[in-house]
């Protein structure tokens, strides 16, 4: 977990009897290092059971089941229950994927969980109480799976700086070093100072996330052409795997780049290298803008960025789930199935490919390759 790796390279002890469990509490999607991102959608059944099969959580006398509609965009998320909840579906799903399936699972754990930098000040206190509880044992049920944990720890990070940790060596000589994390609900800006702390006076947190981009898109279209879009449909289009039809589809693609030219302003104010933002913004070329990755470092980018998450969702179709256990074979017959991690659009990983002047095979085994040596896939 890159959480672990932060704490560790921060100098944090955390004794070997907790279980680490890190938690991407995003505003869209709910994440942990060994399981698939869940929407951060949900309903309370009350005191009875959801009448359908689904994903039932059972916590202090209510059932609680996910949903594909996320709830509204909180900037305090422990003002209702419902984050915590959702934590605690990440929290009984990622232990099952490290442990296995159990009868019953019983842990101390350490909660690692992100902030956006410029809110981390004011929301830390609030994240370390409302996590915590006190360090008293919680004890509910995930598909009829009964759980006991006690958060015996809660550590917050600024959200991003974990990501870097593990490559904390090769940045350390560099006068500064950016860090720039497109989030759902706000885009995250970290300096690094040479030897690789932040430079607490550069944070940054813009209100310009995807979500807010989505809303964007959906206001456009609902006034020029009376048709309500979600979010899945949005992405769709964006990406090109649905067609609304070339009048809808244009004014998506003009919010959208509007929205991304208004982000690309907000770095350049900020005093961001140009080139760096240069390179953020070749990352949507074709998709949000037409700037296209000129640089070989952007173009690896571009290529390799909705590969790797095809390679994830791969990798977690592996019994041990690891990614050294990945071989080439494997993911091409999963390239093929238009249907697997639909999301992951082929066309950007074939163009990324072209533009580098290598073969399909040949990114996808590199690309491999690199994932399998990175100390992140180590735990190192």
């Amino acid at each position: 977990s890159l959480w672990c790796l932060g704490a560790q390279r921060k100098g944090m002890v955390i004794t070997k009897s907790l279980t680490i469990i890190s938690v991407d509490t995003g505003n869209k999607n709910i994440k942990t290092p060994n399981t698939q991102p869940f929407n951060s959608g949900l309903i309370c059944h009350g005191t009875s059971a959801p009448p359908l099969s689904v994903e039932t959580l059972r916590y202090d006398g209510k059932y609680y089941s996910l949903t594909e509609k996320r709830i509204p965009t909180m900037f305090d998320k422990t003002e209702t229950e419902d984050f915590y909840i959702l934590t605690l579906f990440a929290a009984a799903k990622e232990i099952a994927a490290q442990d296995g399936p159990k009868p019953a699972y019983r842990k101390d754990i350490c909660l690692a969980l992100g902030l956006p930098p410029t809110h981390l000040q004011e929301l830390k206190p609030k994240y370390l109480k409302y996590f915590g509880r006190g360090g008293q044992r919680i004890e509910f049920t995930y598909n009829g799976t009964h759980y006991d944990l006690r958060v015996a720890r809660v550590e917050v990070f600024p959200q991003g700086y974990a990501a870097v940790v593990p490559y904390l060596g090769k940045i350390r000589d560099k006068t500064r070093s950016y860090i720039i994390d497109i989030g759902g609900y706000t885009t995250d800006v970290v300096m690094l100072k040479k030897g690789g702390e932040p430079d607490l006076d550069f944070c940054e947190s813009f209100n310009a996330g995807v979500i807010r981009m989505f809303d964007q898109v959906q206001r456009v279209v609902r006034n020029r052409h009376r048709r309500e879009l979600d979010d899945y449909m949005v992405d769709a289009i964006l990406r090109g795997t649905l067609d609304p039809g070339d009048a809808i589809r244009n004014a998506a693609f003009e919010a959208a780049s509007s929205y991304a030219r208004t982000l690309i302003s907000s770095l350049r104010e900020k005093g961001v290298d140009e080139r760096l933002v240069h390179a953020v913004v070749s990352h949507g070329y074709l998709l949000t803008v037409d700037v296209q990755p000129e640089h070989q470092m952007e173009k690896v980018l571009y290529a390799t960025d909705e590969l790797t998450g095809l390679i994830g969702a791969v990798v977690r179709m592996l019994p041990t789930k690891s990614v050294q256990d990945l071989q080439l074979k494997s993911l091409k017959k999963k390239f093929k199935d238009k249907k697997f991690a639909a999301g992951c659009s082929r066309e950007v990983i074939e163009r990324g490919a072209d533009m580098l002047g290598r073969t399909l095979d040949e990114l996808m085994e590199q690309t491999i390759a690199a994932m399998q040596a990175s100390p992140a896939a180590n735990g190192n």
